[in-house]
């Protein structure tokens, strides 16, 4: 579509804080830390497949800290 992954990253950061400053949930937005420059991510099949007790989470950049 001739969008490179940087901007479209920068649109979605923008259109979630637009939504959150329209309907005043800034607060809650700030609360979830979705511009945080790291999230915590699951492997949805290894937590299946391993047994129970494994660790299947770990950290990865997030796309939105710098929109």
């Amino acid at each position: 579509y001739g969008l490179d992954e940087d901007s479209f990253w920068s649109d979605v950061g923008r259109r979630l804080r637009d939504h959150s400053r329209q309907f005043g949930l800034t607060h809650r937005q700030a609360a979830l830390g979705l511009f945080k420059s790291r999230i915590r991510t699951e492997s949805l099949l290894r937590r299946k497949l391993s047994p129970p007790g494994n660790e299947c989470a770990h950290e990865i950049p997030n796309s939105l800290a710098v929109a």
